[in-house]
Parts: C-alpha cells; sequence; structure tokens
C-alpha cells in the first residue's frame, strides 16, 4: 500500500539556506499544509522569537523544540514526540496514517548524495510525507540531493534502511534522541491574531539580542571562536532581513497605509545596513584585540532605527485590533482555505467565488488554485455546487468542478469538462463520464451511512439526478472546487456557489 498526504507540497520562497536554515524549511512547508500563507505566519513567529524570545549564543537543541511547539501550537497545529527505538518505522507509519507529517532529525555526513557525504557533520530534518508499504521507501520533502537550488525542496524518495542510518548518526553527534509528527488541530487561528502577537513581542523586548550577543561574548568570551559569535551575528541580522520582509508581505495584504509600509520597508532597509555595520566593526575588534570598543556606543543609530521601526509597528498594531475585530465576525467562514492561489485566480465576491483565468501555465490537480474545506474522516455530508460559465475560451481543455482529497492522498475531481460532458476523475485517469447537452447547472457528492459515494448533476432543465454511485473511494479530508487546464487558457470565467450540508 502507498500513502501520500497531498498537502504537503514543495516550497515556495525562494530564502536561501543562510535566511531559513534547513530545519525551519521543512516545518514552514508543514505550515502552508494547514493553510495558505501560514509558511509565511510560520517564519514570522519564528525569527520573532528566536530573535526577541531567547538570548542563548549556543544552539539549543531544547530550545528549538520549545519553539517549534509554541509557534506550531500558535498555527494550530500540535507536535507529538517520539524516542527513538526499534519500532521507528510502525510509529512513523502509523502518524501518516493519522494525516501526519513526521519529521526525523538525520546527520548528512552519512547520506551518499550530500557533499556533506564523509566529509563533515550536518544536522538536518526529514519531512516524510509518505511511505510505501511494498517497497519499503519513505516519501519526503527534501532538497539535500539537489547541487543546485538546494532552498528548494520537491519530493524524493529514500529506503528505511537509510532513514534509520541518518537518524542514529544524528543521534550519536547531536543528541537528538526523539523524532516528532505535526497533528493539524480543528482550530483556526486569526491571522491578526499571529500578526498582533509577533508586534507585541517585538515592541516588549526589554534589548536586543544583537547587543546582548555581543557583550556577553566580549566580557568572558567563554570559549565561543570568533568566526561562530561572527555567523551567529550575522544569522541575526539575516533573520531580522526576512522576519521584517514577511510581515510587510502581510501588512500589504491587509492594505495597511501604503506610506506607513513604505516608511518601514526603508526603516529596516537602513536597520539592516546599520547592524551589518556595527557587526563587522566588532568582529573587527576582536580580531585586533581592541579592548576599548564599546558595543553600546557604536549600537546607538542601530538603536534609533530599531525604535523608529517600533513606532512604525505601534501604529500598525491599531489598524490590526480592529482587523482582528472584524475576522472575529468571520471566523465560521475561515474554515474554507484558498490554496495556489498566488495569481489571483480565485476571486471572492460574497457568496460568490469566481475562477478568473487567463494563463499560459498548465496547472495539474495538485498545484491548481482551489478553495477547500477539510472534513472529519467517515463525516457524512451533502455537497452541493452551483456553476455557471461567465465567460468560456473559444478554444482550451479544461476541468472544473468539485475537488476532493482521500486519507490516501489520492486526488479526484468531479466536473465540467470543456462543457460538454461531466467527469469524474483521479488525477488525469477518467473514472466515469455523463455526457450532457445542455449547460450545467449543479454539481453534487455526498456520502451516505452504507459509504457509498453518490454523484450527481442538474442542467439548466432538470431538477438532481444520480449519475453515478461507489464504495470503493477511501475516506475524504477535504473537499472544495477546484479546476485543471491542459494548454494554455484564454479568458476562461468561472462562477461558482457552494454548499456544505455536514450530517451527523
Amino acid at each position: 500500500m502507498t500513502l501520500i498526504l497531498p498537502f504537503i507540497r514543495p516550497n515556495k520562497d525562494n530564502y536561501l539556506l543562510d535566511q531559513v536554515n534547513c530545519l525551519e524549511k521543512t516545518l514552514l512547508i508543514v505550515a502552508e499544509g494547514k493553510r495558505s500563507y501560514f509558511s509565511n505566519y510560520y517564519l514570522i513567529l519564528q525569527k520573532c522569537f528566536e530573535l526577541y524570545h531567547s538570548s542563548n549564543l549556543k544552539i539549543d537543541f531544547n530550545q528549538f523544540c520549545k519553539n517549534t511547539e509554541e509557534v506550531m501550537s500558535l498555527l494550530g497545529l500540535k507536535v507529538h514526540y517520539f524516542p527513538l527505538c526499534r519500532d521507528i518505522h510502525t510509529i512513523i507509519r502509523e502518524q501518516i496514517d493519522l494525516q501526519r507529517p513526521v519529521l526525523v532529525f538525520g546527520n548528512l555526513k552519512t547520506l551518499y548524495y550530500s557533499h556533506h557525504y564523509n566529509v563533515s557533520d550536518w544536522m538536518h530534518l526529514f519531512l516524510i510525507k509518505g511511505y510505501n508499504a511494498t517497497t519499503g521507501v519513505y516519501y519526503i520533502m527534501d532538497s539535500a540531493q539537489k547541487k543546485n537550488e538546494g532552498y528548494k525542496y520537491d519530493e524524493f524518495v529514500i529506503t528505511t534502511e537509510m532513514l534509520e542510518s541518518l537518524a542514529t548518526s544524528s543521534h550519536e553527534t547531536y543528541n537528538t534522541e526523539c523524532f516528532f509528527s505535526i497533528e493539524s488541530l480543528h482550530l483556526e487561528p486569526l491571522e491578526s491574531e499571529l500578526l498582533i502577537t509577533c508586534i507585541n513581542e517585538i515592541l516588549n523586548a526589554p534589548i536586543n539580542n544583537e547587543i546582548i550577543a555581543m557583550e556577553q561574548h566580549q566580557e568572558n568570551n567563554s570559549g565561543i571562536t570568533t568566526e561562530y559569535i561572527g555567523t551567529k551575528l550575522l544569522g541575526m541580522v539575516k533573520s531580522k532581513e526576512v522576519l521584517n520582509a514577511e510581515l510587510v508581505i502581510q501588512f500589504k495584504r491587509f492594505s495597511v497605509n501604503s506610506t506607513l509600509i513604505e516608511k518601514i520597508e526603508e526603516t529596516s532597509a537602513q536597520l539592516i545596513k546599520e547592524w551589518k555595520t556595527v557587526i563587522s566593526v566588532y568582529l573587527k575588534s576582536l580580531i585586533t584585540e581592541n579592548r576599548s570598543f564599546s558595543v553600546q556606543v557604536n549600537s546607538e543609530k542601530a538603536i534609533i532605527l530599531e525604535n523608529s521601526l517600533k513606532t512604525y509597528l505601534k501604529e500598525v498594531l491599531i489598524m490590526l485590533y480592529s482587523l482582528r475585530e472584524i475576522q472575529q465576525k468571520e471566523m465560521p467562514e475561515m474554515k474554507w482555505n484558498a490554496e495556489n492561489n498566488e495569481e489571483g485566480i480565485i476571486q471572492s465576491d460574497e457568496d460568490i467565488i469566481k475562477f478568473c483565468i487567463q494563463t499560459d501555465k498548465e496547472y495539474d490537480y495538485n498545484n491548481s488554485p482551489k478553495f477547500m474545506y477539510h472534513i472529519k474522516p467517515n463525516q457524512n455530508f451533502i455537497y452541493n455546487v452551483q456553476i455557471s460559465i461567465a465567460q468560456e475560451p473559444k478554444v482550451s481543455a479544461y476541468q472544473a468542478g468539485i475537488i476532493f482529497r482521500t486519507k490516501l492522498g489520492e486526488t479526484y475531481i468531479w466536473g465540467i469538462f470543456n462543457n460538454e460532458k461531466v467527469v469524474l476523475s483521479k488525477s488525469i485517469d477518467p473514472i466515469f463520464s455523463y455526457n450532457v447537452v445542455r449547460n450545467v447547472e449543479i454539481l453534487q457528492v455526498r456520502l451516505e451511512n452504507n459509504g457509498d459515494y453518490v454523484f450527481s448533476v442538474a442542467d439548466q432543465d432538470t431538477s438532481i439526478v444520480e449519475v453515478y454511485r461507489t464504495n470503493m473511494l477511501s475516506d475524504l479530508t477535504a473537499i472544495g472546487i477546484g479546476f485543471r487546464n491542459w494548454y494554455s487558457v484564454n479568458s476562461l470565467q468561472l462562477d461558482l456557489k457552494s454548499h456544505i450540508e455536514l450530517i451527523e
């Protein structure tokens, strides 16, 4: 049997590994599987806590786990830890069966296709999104196999023996005594609340960690090399650069005053430049053993810029409190989640969802824009979609309508095909086809008590009629509306209105 979690997809960020490390890369992929833009919020919270929560100079495994738990909890995700043991593969498969991605620490020194192989120890975090019980391989999201674009994670496979060897080496080298899975809770955090949490953390931080790190090292030089403290300080600056950039992205999404955003961007750029200058001078003082170097004096301009940035963030905070009130009223609607909508193809107009498609890109079932609703296993339901073609291209090949996923990672679509027929497809393979003469107006999928999935359709002149049923589908994990296309599509607009009725 093969089971692959469909919501674990390649990362979309372009941050290099010195900005977002390999541990963070895997976790932001998991966060994005919860909801669109949650990879951004993971970075915002992770970088915020790293910069303003703790002043530890040494990388602390326990602190990393603590921060991860806290960030994931805010995102509506729960971390489950498991000790490394003989039953590791049984536990991994059980967690995948529960729709929980699994993360295992490994040492790249033992990975034959890594450039660290037999050369240097390097902690890595492997994100397992599925398994094949017959062949004994795991499906992972990783980039270690790439010579270039190491910041881009794609699906890859490794054997169970290889994973066990990597985990053992990491345990022996870094004392990583556990691995963990991440569960998506039935909790939908408010985006405004996440931003408020971050900004308050920044505003309430008593002092900058850059100053703490420099002064601590300057005072006791407790076995930490100049190279290490330099890497640590520059890492802080790069994390701050990522944090500020991600905050600006969200501020723009929520229409924060454009003049205020420009001030934040300008001040942030000046701040990053100033911290780099301070750190450069500080490191030079260490090399030349210049004991008269004053951290406080040399950091004065950076502190002024930090305070200016905080002043602007206070203004944003006032706007976010108002936004939070609006989002709290809209909370029942927030279970619906737009996916892969970077091009703005999905547009919401009150209760109508519009797909405005004009693209040269060929979308498949996995990477196409969707509007999805996550449902509990064995949850009976009736899902109706009213569909109308507001603008149809002259030449195209597309399928649009109801799209759903199963716990085995399979993706199906029950939708109109070129407005000529209604087709039930699994990936690109047609399962059932129903010819239509007139325009389809309603598509329906329902799950009955006996486990049958029933597919129905209505055109402009007839009431809804059942056309196909099957009990061969696995439990559904999500259902919604979406499309796929072959070749380019020019000026296709679909208006869809969906309603789901959950039956207890």
